[in-house]
């Protein structure tokens, strides 16, 4: 569907508007004909119409490159590579058929020229406003990206938050849990041999958590004296000890920093 905007004289005593309608609408059938209200502007010299042309002509490439831009956004935004945005919370075309010109935002009682300035700094706010706008996308699709890509992957790279609960993390003076990552084909031995990796790791402290399709988290709680002689051992045995304290503020701060995005 096309819209075109015509300005014509009356002629004979009959308005334009109804001149058209009657062979356009009624006796062709090739156009819905509908009037497009403008109030009577203070007009001025013709000197001035002419160098108000010449910025008209300037300014309307500047005009339709922000409303493509806003509109090229929206669909990309939306996913929707066809659709056409609400305009005043109505459907283009009705808005087209049912225009009024806004007194408040351009009064009519100004000149042509300074409806004119109002007009290009609505344009100028309206491009700094989706430059921010945009700017405050990208920054919160990538603070999204971030924390979907901490809870995905297998257990040697996601966050730990949400998965270890607090009952299964033991921090005091002297003794801490620690989280070691196992291959799923070598977790036995691991579980058969923690116990002697280091000199002060508890007996039968070893717990498994989860799995995935590659890999389980296992729990051990040892003294903290003996942790390097631990992690050291685990290296040597390609398990790996993930850098990992509970703390209950991180998991309801990560769970609150995700709805808020």
């Amino acid at each position: 569907m096309k819209h075109w905007l015509v300005s014509a004289p009356s002629e004979g005593g009959q308005g334009a508007y109804e001149m058209m309608r009657e062979k356009l609408e009624n006796k062709l059938g090739i156009a819905s004909v509908y009037p497009f209200r403008i109030p009577a502007f203070r007009v001025g010299t013709l000197d001035s119409l002419m160098a108000l042309s010449d910025t008209l002509t300037k300014h309307d490439h500047a005009i339709e490159q922000v409303v493509d831009r806003l509109l090229r956004q929206y669909r990309d935004l939306s996913k929707k590579p066809e659709i056409v945005p609400l305009v005043e919370f109505v459907e283009l075309p009705k808005y087209l058929h049912n225009f009024e010109w806004d007194e408040a935002k351009f009064s009519s009682g100004d000149t042509l020229e300074e409806i004119e300035s109002a007009v290009m700094e609505l344009v100028a706010r309206t491009e700094d406003d989706l430059k921010i706008r945009l700017n405050d996308y990208t920054q919160t699709k990538q603070a999204v990206t971030g924390i979907e890509r901490r809870n995905q992957g297998n257990l040697m790279t996601k966050s730990l938050v949400g998965i270890v609960k607090e009952e299964e993390y033991i921090e005091t003076e002297h003794m801490q849990t620690l989280f070691i990552v196992a291959p799923s084909y070598n977790l036995d031995e691991f579980l058969s041999s923690y116990e002697s990796l280091a000199n002060m790791v508890i007996p039968r402290s070893a717990k498994v958590l989860t799995s995935d399709s590659d890999y389980a988290l296992v729990s051990v709680t040892l003294f903290k004296k003996c942790m390097e002689e631990f992690k050291v051992a685990c290296r040597e045995r390609r398990f790996t000890v993930r850098d990992f304290k509970f703390k209950a503020d991180d998991v309801q701060a990560s769970e609150e920093e995700y709805a808020r995005l």
